[in-house]
């Protein structure tokens, strides 16, 4: 199993319910659809970027 990590997100509540029925006409839990949102949105930045390889990651202070 891959190591899963959380973030905390804030939002309107009407934001927060249509993304509950969208989620839900897809047979997705709210979680499942923003992560596969998350995972369309880097495939498309690496599609037009190049791929973002660990070597990237290192450099950048994603935390700081």
């Amino acid at each position: 199993m891959k190591d899963k990590k959380s973030i905390s997100i804030r939002l309107e509540g009407d934001l927060l319910q249509k993304l509950r029925y969208v989620a839900k006409c897809n047979g997705r839990s709210a979680n499942g659809h923003i992560v596969l949102m998350i995972r369309r949105n880097v495939t498309e930045f690496e599609r037009k970027n190049g791929e973002i390889t660990e070597e990237k990651l290192q450099k950048e202070d994603l935390y700081g």
